[in-house]
């Protein structure tokens, strides 16, 4: 017997995105693979019209119910698995990890 996979205890979480766009597109890619819970920490500038533009219609509803947050912690807090990725490079980010850790 397949156990099903309850989709809505998974939450995207975007931590400080610069750019408007990225945050319509993560909506459009969660949408794409039936993911619903878009959780927006801190955005830089938040344009909802041009985070839109990148979701498309059908995605819109993820833009419409994205909830934010003020720090990280917070967004992260209720959650029992926390799996996090960047793909930003620099100074910055001091340490990293691989998937294994």
């Amino acid at each position: 017997m397949t156990e099903h996979l309850d989709l809505s205890r998974i939450a995207i979480v975007l931590n400080e995105p610069r750019f408007s766009e990225n945050v319509g597109s993560a909506a459009r890619a969660m949408k794409n693979m039936g993911l619903s819970r878009l959780i927006v920490v801190n955005p830089e500038s938040f344009d909802p019209n041009r985070a839109a533009s990148m979701a498309t219609q059908g995605a819109l509803d993820v833009l419409l119910s994205m909830q934010t947050a003020d720090s990280l912690l917070e967004a992260v807090g209720p959650f029992g698995y926390v799996v996090g990725a960047t793909a930003r490079l620099g100074g910055v980010r001091k340490s990293s990890f691989p998937p294994d850790r």
